[in-house]
């Protein structure tokens, strides 16, 4: 497992040498940059001489820029759930759209009325 496959997995924008931002649970707010990964991150903060372990999308903000904070996208499975929503909204909308055939019963009482059939 790679950086790689921690990109694609998790739909993050992780990269050997990237920055993060990490919120502990206590709410103290670490900066560091990514080392290694295998299906986690290895990040070496700020300040400290060994590595911290992270996953990909818990409490992390990848940084791009001077002090730009880039948010998480939707981790695999969420971005599975918004894909199938998404198809299942177009395609009802475009049921909506298309013109409705009559129903049997709707041709019969045209034809009658217009005197077809008796």
């Amino acid at each position: 497992m790679t950086i790689q496959y921690v990109r694609d997995f998790y739909s993050v924008p992780a990269k050997i040498g990237g920055r993060v931002e990490w919120t502990a649970p206590n709410g103290a707010k670490f900066k560091g940059t990514i080392r290694s990964a295998d299906h986690r991150l290895h990040v070496r903060m700020d300040g400290e001489r060994h590595n911290r372990i992270l996953h990909p999308t818990d409490n992390v903000k990848y940084i791009f820029g001077p002090g730009h904070l880039v948010p998480n996208k939707l981790h695999a499975g969420q971005a599975l759930v918004a894909k199938r929503i998404d198809k299942a909204v177009k395609r009802a909308q475009s049921r909506d759209s298309k013109p409705k055939r009559p129903t049997a019963a709707q041709l019969l009482r045209k034809a009658k009325l217009e005197g077809l059939l008796k």
